[in-house]
C-alpha cells in the first residue's frame, strides 16, 4: 500500500539500534506506510498528511536514529512504553485492524483531535457509488452509509446527499480490493480496512473519496459477527477523514486509527474536532455576540476623557478613536483562558479588517462593524 508494496506486520520482537536487514526493512516500511518514517526510495500516498507529520529520513535497512524516534514517535501516539525497541506490546498494537490513513505524530499538550487546515467551502455535500461489495445488497449498504453521515450531520450544519457519478459527487464511495489507482493499495483480509482523502485541495483529484477494502469481510449486523467488520463505524471514521479530519490520539474517539469493534457514536473529541472546522450556525451567532459584548466591556472601562488620552488620534485637527487599538484590546481580552471556547466555534473573529477598523469614526460605527462582519461569516457558514 501507499505507493509501494504492501505493508507487512512487522514480527520480529526485540529489534532495535544497530540492527540490520529485512526485519528493519519492514518495521520502516510499516512506520513509513502510517506517517512515521521517511524513506527516500519510496513514494507514497497521502502527501498533505505527511507533509504535516514531518517524519524523519532513514536509511533503508539499517535501524539508525530515525528509525528509533519513529517507533518511539509510534508508541508515544499509542500510549505504549516509548522504549524505541520492537516489543511483543508494540507488535501487538501494528497486528491490529486498523485505517490506512496516516498518522499525525504530535507534541503533548495539544488538542487530542487534530483538524489538518482546510475544509470544503459549502454545507451541503454530494456523494455517490462506485464499485460494491457482495458482502452486502445496495440497500444495506445505502442505509449505513447514511446512517455513517448523519453521525457528523447531526452535530454541524453539514447536510449529504446521495447523487449519481455522473453528477460528479464530492464524495466517491468505492468496495476496491489490492491496488486500485490511487497510489495506496490495500493490503487483504484484516489489516488496513480502508481509507479516505481531504478535502480540496489537499486530497486533490480523489478529494473526499473513501474506498473500503472488498477482501474485507463487510456486515451491518449488530453484534458483529466473528471475522467482520461494521461497515457503519468504518465509514463513519472515513468520513471524518473526508471532511478533514486526522486522527485523534484519545483512545475510544471514533478517529482512533485503529478498529475495536462497532462504535456507532461520536465521542466528545470528535465532536470538538469536526466543530472547529464546520461551526454550527447558532454558534457563529452566539460568537459574535461574545465579540460584541467584550468590545463594548473594553470601551465602558474607560471614562471618555480616558478613551481619548489612550486612544485618541488628531486627524485634519479633529480628534477620532484609534479603533485598530482598540481592537487589538478586544483580541487581548479573547485570548485570556476565560475566552478559550470561544475560538472553537468562532475563529473568524480575526477577519475584522484593519481598513474598516481605521475607517470608524465612532463607537457606534465601531459596534457596528462587528455586526457587518456577523453577517458576513454566518453568511459563509450556511454556503
Amino acid at each position: 500500500m501507499s505507493g509501494h508494496k504492501h505493508c507487512h506486520i512487522p514480527d520480529t520482537p526485540g529489534l532495535c539500534a544497530g540492527n540490520y536487514g529485512r526485519p528493519v526493512e519492514e518495521l520502516q516500511a510499516y512506520l513509513q506506510c502510517f506517517g512515521y518514517l521517511h524513506l527516500e526510495k519510496f513514494q507514497p500516498a497521502f502527501a498533505a498528511v505527511r507533509d504535516v507529520a514531518g517524519a524523519p529520513s532513514a536509511e533503508s535497512g539499517a535501524f539508525d536514529d530515525a528509525t528509533t524516534n519513529a517507533l518511539k514517535s509510534y508508541q508515544h501516539f499509542f500510549e505504549l512504553e516509548d522504549t524505541g525497541v520492537l516489543d511483543e506490546p508494540t507488535i501487538a498494537k501494528m497486528r491490529e485492524p486498523r485505517c490506512g490513513f496516516p498518522d499525525i505524530p504530535s507534541d503533548p499538550g495539544i488538542a487530542e483531535f487534530v483538524a489538518q487546515g482546510n475544509r470544503w467551502d459549502k454545507l451541503t455535500l454530494t456523494y455517490g457509488f462506485g464499485e460494491l461489495t457482495p458482502d452486502l445488497d445496495a440497500a444495506a449498504i445505502r442505509s449505513a452509509i447514511t446512517t455513517a453521515l448523519n453521525l457528523w450531520a447531526n452535530v454541524t450544519a453539514l447536510t449529504f446527499t446521495e447523487v449519481p457519478l455522473s453528477a460528479e459527487p464530492d464524495f466517491v464511495i468505492r468496495f476496491v480490493a489490492g491496488d486500485h489507482g490511487d497510489g495506496s493499495s490495500f493490503d487483504g483480509i484484516g489489516q488496513v480496512l480502508a481509507h479516505a482523502f481531504y478535502p480540496p485541495p489537499n486530497g486533490g483529484a480523489l478529494a473526499g473519496d473513501c474506498h473500503f477494502d472488498a477482501n474485507e469481510n463487510w456486515t451491518v449486523a449488530l453484534p458483529v459477527p466473528d471475522g467482520a467488520f461494521d461497515l457503519v463505524t468504518v465509514a463513519a471514521h472515513e468520513f471524518g477523514h473526508s471532511l478533514g479530519l486526522a486522527h485523534s490520539k484519545v483512545v475510544g474517539a471514533l478517529m482512533f486509527p485503529t478498529y475495536s469493534g462497532a462504535q456507532r457514536a461520536l465521542t466528545q473529541d470528535d465532536i470538538d474536532g469536526i466543530r472547529s472546522i464546520y461551526p454550527r450556525p447558532g454558534a457563529f451567532m452566539a460568537g459574535f455576540h461574545v465579540l460584541k459584548a467584550l468590545a463594548i466591556e473594553v470601551l465602558d472601562r474607560y471614562t471618555e476623557e480616558d478613551l481619548l488620552e489612550r486612544y485618541g488620534r488628531n486627524l485634519n485637527d479633529d480628534t477620532q478613536l484609534d479603533f485598530l487599538g482598540i481592537t487589538e484590546e478586544v483580541r487581548g481580552q479573547l485570548a485570556e483562558p476565560t475566552n478559550e471556547a470561544f475560538f472553537s466555534v468562532f475563529p473568524q473573529w480575526t477577519h475584522v479588517s484593519i481598513q474598516d477598523t481605521k475607517g470608524c469614526k465612532t463607537i457606534g460605527e465601531y459596534i457596528t462593524l462587528v455586526a457587518k462582519h456577523a453577517q458576513i461569516a454566518l453568511s459563509g457558514a450556511n454556503k
